[in-house]
């Protein structure tokens, strides 16, 4: 047995509450406590996952964890199906997007929105927004040509949407920026790919903004620009920039920023991410970040690095009150014997005469923690072993879920995310980074759309397969204890709607909470 205490913190340092998390041997029962979510489960029985799963409170949305988990979205506004692919108009994308006001946006078609211009929202009123790319037939949607973007709203949550951007190669493909204060963002299951100076970012300037990012897949990106992300202030390390979860994200053939963190002050935790072909470096820290950075795989592949130091580095800044945590990351040709009190995989990005800062060479041991700075809610199947990263990360993430055309779960992955996959999985990853002529679209299914029949947006099929839903009669909006999927059981003891509930099931979620993956 092995057990472990640990406590959430504020930014001054005073707790929040406690929580154990408890795993047994597999032949035991495992009984893993998250704050507000209790998961039973019994390996011997199903190790592809049976059990209990108990909600007690209400989250962004059933399996959400980390500092993100904390928003509502859109909970219980206006209701916008998106029906077709056509660049505005009804049904489309963009006018649910930019709509303002509390709205769930539900993607009910296959295929890939050319937009051409920008779809960007401006104000306040475009946040409280949840967006459900799982409701979809087949692979469901990519947003592809110009980029879309978010600016001065909060209160957003986004599950299994593509986004991809070969028009503008001056922009990223997804952006969240300059989040309005309080709330935050939930992004998971999305796939981002093509850009430049970043494939996806969250710029956040307020200390109750609160941020998770999870089960991302990021890819390609402009040569010479080919970056991943940034979260925080954009690299100024002048403003106070909240909370942040990033974990269990992959990102495939790019050269840095997995992802850059800056603040004046930052509480940010990083665990089982899965980096894979990348050249120059990995994270780098601006300002006065806490950060956790532990259990993660970086897996070197076939490019070749572009640094004498293709690690973590931190910029110096005089007065900055930087903290790392580093433990049992992997970090391919480099140190792939992941241990405790990891200091050498952290390098000083410049060089400060003054300050006795060698460009390059070892931060100072005073920088580093014997324990964990920040605990904001661990997913419910607990921290993975660093060795296991790999195999979890492909098999779960991106955007991979859809409906049948008979309203049946379907697991639905695109043919440029699988190809992503399988050459890391093989170790089969280019040489070279593709340039932005040849990035290519990926192909849809053709999917017939499922039948509803009552128009309350759940699938017959879904509503068929539990006595107290009626296919014929709408009842999204009530509310439902006793669930029963087969293998497993939810008690909602929550109040998340029935809605809710089917969202969590065909994206995935629950099936999440059981062993950690979603496949």
């Amino acid at each position: 047995r092995r057990q472990r205490q640990m406590c959430i913190r504020d930014r001054t340092g005073t707790d929040q509450f406690d929580y154990t998390t408890s795993i047994t041997n597999e032949d035991e029962t495992v009984n893993s406590e998250q704050g507000s979510v209790t998961v039973t489960v019994n390996p011997s029985t199903d190790k592809g996952g049976s059990g209990t799963i108990q909600l007690n409170s209400l989250k962004a949305f059933p399996s959400a964890f980390g500092a993100g988990q904390v928003i509502d979205g859109g909970r219980g506004g206006k209701i916008y199906e998106v029906t077709n692919t056509n660049d505005s108009g009804a049904g489309s994308f963009r006018e649910a997007f930019t709509a303002s006001g509390d709205r769930i946006i539900i993607i009910k078609v296959e295929g890939r929105v050319d937009l051409r211009s920008m779809m960007n929202t401006s104000s306040a009123g475009n946040g409280n927004l949840t967006i459900w790319g799982q409701f979809a037939p087949g692979r469901g949607l990519t947003i592809s040509g110009k980029r879309f973007t978010m600016y001065n709203s909060t209160n957003i949550i986004v599950r299994h949407i593509s986004a991809q951007n070969k028009v503008d190669p001056g922009l990223g493909s997804f952006g969240i920026r300059d989040l309005a204060p309080g709330g935050g963002v939930y992004l998971d299951h999305i796939s981002a790919r093509y850009g430049m100076d970043q494939v996806m970012d969250v710029v956040s300037r307020h200390p109750d903004n609160n941020v998770t990012a999870a089960y991302n897949l990021m890819a390609e990106a402009v040569e010479g620009h080919n970056t991943g992300s940034i979260f925080g202030d954009s690299g100024g390390g002048n403003d106070d920039t909240g909370n942040l979860t990033f974990a269990r994200n992959m990102y495939y053939n790019i050269s840095h920023r997995f992802p850059n963190l800056s603040g004046r002050s930052m509480f940010v935790e990083h665990y089982n991410n899965y980096i894979v072909n990348w050249q120059q470096r990995l994270t780098a820290v601006n300002g006065g970040v806490t950060l956790d950075y532990f259990n993660n795989y970086a897996e070197s592949g076939n490019h070749s690095k572009g640094s004498k130091a293709p690690v973590n580095k931190y910029q110096y800044v005089s007065g900055e009150n930087f903290s790392v945590f580093s433990d049992n990351n992997f970090i391919g040709d480099w140190d792939e014997t992941p241990n405790s009190d990891q200091q050498n995989i952290w390098a000083w990005r410049k060089g400060n005469s003054s300050a006795g800062v060698v460009e390059n060479a070892q931060i100072f041991p005073k920088y580093f923690t014997k324990s964990r700075n920040n605990s904001f809610g661990e997913p419910a199947d607990g921290i993975w072993n660093v060795m296991d990263v790999p195999a979890k990360v492909r098999a779960s993430v991106g955007h991979n879920r859809g409906i049948n055309a008979d309203g049946s779960p379907g697991f639905f992955r695109d043919d440029k995310d699988a190809s992503y996959i399988s050459k890391a999985a093989s170790g089969a990853t280019e040489s070279t980074y593709r340039v932005l002529s040849q990035w290519d679209d990926s192909k849809f299914t053709g999917t017939a759309m499922y039948k509803d029949t009552d128009g309350d947006h759940m699938p017959d099929w879904f509503e068929n397969q539990h006595a107290h839903l009626d296919a014929n009669s709408p009842d999204g909006d009530r509310k439902h204890v006793a669930w029963d999927f087969g293998n497993y059981t939810v008690d909602n003891n929550a109040g998340y709607s029935n809605l809710e509930m089917c969202a969590e099931f065909y994206a995935g979620g629950f099936e999440t909470m059981l062993d950690g993956t979603n496949d």
